[in-house]
C-alpha cells in the first residue's frame, strides 16, 4: 500500500517481508535503468547497518542488476579497518565478492580522514546518483546525527559518535541525488516517520516524494 503520511513522504507500508523486498528492488531496478549511461559507471550508495542485509542478498540472487557497469559505496562510514565487522564497505565487498561489481567508499580511498575528505571534495564523477537510506530509532540517516552534523555545507563531513569517528554525505549532497529512497522497518521505525522525529524530518521536508518502504 502506498499513501502519503504527513505530506512529508511517499509511505510504501509492504505486507509480508517479500513484498518489502520486492518493492524497493523494484524501484532500484527501475532507479538504474533512468540513470545508467554508456560510459561512466553508476554510483550507488548503500546504507549500512542491518535492516537493509536481506534486500542487498535478493539483489545477488535476482543477478539482474549490470554489476560491471556499476560502483557501489555506503552512505557514511565510520573510521576502522575495511576488515573490521563495522567497516560499511567492508561488508558490502564481502557481500558483493562473487559479482563484477565495483565497491569503493571513503577508507579505501584514502590513508587519512582529512585526504578522504578531500577526495570526495574533488570527485564530483565519485559521487552517487541513485541512494538507498536507512534511518535510526532516534530519526538520524546516514551519519547526520545533530543539528550540527544537518548543517554541514561540505560534500563529506567527519562527525563522533561516542569513541568513533564516522564520515558521511552532507545533507547538501544527498539533496542532490537524483534518486533516493529510504528502507526501514519496525514499528519503533514508523514512529519516527509519524512522530517526526530526529533529522530525517528536515530531509523529508525538502524531498517530500521520496519514497520510504517499510514492513512491519
Amino acid at each position: 500500500m502506498t499513501d502519503k503520511m504527513n505530506n512529508t513522504m511517499k509511505w510504501v507500508a509492504c505486507t509480508s517481508e517479500e513484498n518489502w523486498k520486492q518493492q524497493t528492488l523494484s524501484w532500484l531496478y527501475g532507479a538504474i535503468d533512468r540513470q545508467l549511461t554508456p560510459n561512466d559507471p553508476l554510483v550507488i550508495a548503500l546504507s549500512g547497518g542491518e535492516t537493509p542485509w536481506p534486500v542487498f542478498q535478493q539483489a545477488l540472487g535476482d543477478n539482474q542488476m549490470p554489476w560491471d557497469k556499476l560502483r557501489l559505496i555506503p552512505t557514511d562510514e565510520r573510521w576502522v579497518d575495511l576488515s573490521s565487522e563495522r567497516s560499511n564497505e567492508g561488508r558490502l565487498r564481502s557481500l558483493f565478492q562473487s559479482t563484477s561489481v565495483e565497491v569503493s567508499g571513503f577508507r579505501s580511498v584514502a590513508e587519512t580522514e582529512s585526504e578522504s575528505l578531500k577526495f570526495w571534495s574533488s570527485n564530483d564523477a565519485a559521487l552517487p546518483r541513485i541512494a538507498l537510506l536507512g534511518v535510526g530509532a532516534d530519526g538520524h540517516f546516514a551519519s547526520i546525527f545533530t543539528q550540527d552534523d544537518y548543517q554541514q555545507t561540505g560534500t563529506v563531513f567527519s562527525t563522533k559518535q561516542g569513541d568513533e569517528t564516522r564520515l558521511s554525505f552532507s545533507l547538501s549532497t544527498l539533496l542532490d541525488i537524483p534518486e533516493i529512497a529510504f528502507l526501514t522497518r519496525g514499528r519503533s521505525k514508523e514512529k519516527v516517520f509519524k512522530e517526526q522525529i530526529g533529522t530525517v524530518q528536515g530531509f523529508l521536508k525538502q524531498r517530500p516524494d521520496t519514497p520510504v518502504f517499510w514492513m512491519e
